[in-house]
């Protein structure tokens, strides 16, 4: 039987592959899952990383897409509810240039659940 974690990265692979090929390229990993937070690490690779050795600004969008967009998903879907998620706003701080993994994580969890 497969953990809950390997699940969901075989869902997450499985949907970018068929529903959004920017997501598949990236190649996000989940490496916490649980009622509270979830952290998704997009690996600094060929596909990921521009002439500066940095990742690219779109590969960053998608890591914070997919750690607030999955826990809203999975909690959706574990209710047994139909949802369609779009974002409203986007709001970034560049603190440093990416220049390694990136890790990305929503601690929203108490917060998707009050919705």
């Amino acid at each position: 039987m497969l953990s809950p974690l390997t699940k969901a990265n075989l869902y997450l692979k499985t949907f970018g592959f068929f529903k959004v090929p920017l997501i598949w390229i990236c190649r996000p990993k989940i490496v916490k899952l649980d009622s509270a937070g979830v952290e998704v690490k997009i690996p600094l690779r060929r596909t990921t990383k521009n002439h500066l050795n940095s990742m690219y600004f779109g590969a960053l969008a998608v890591g914070a897409d997919v750690a607030g967009g999955f826990m809203a998903m999975s909690k959706a879907q574990n209710r047994g509810e139909k949802v369609s998620l779009a974002f409203k706003a986007v709001e970034g701080r560049f603190l440093k240039r990416p220049e390694a993994d990136v890790h990305f994580i929503c601690n929203d969890g108490e917060l998707i659940d009050q919705m």
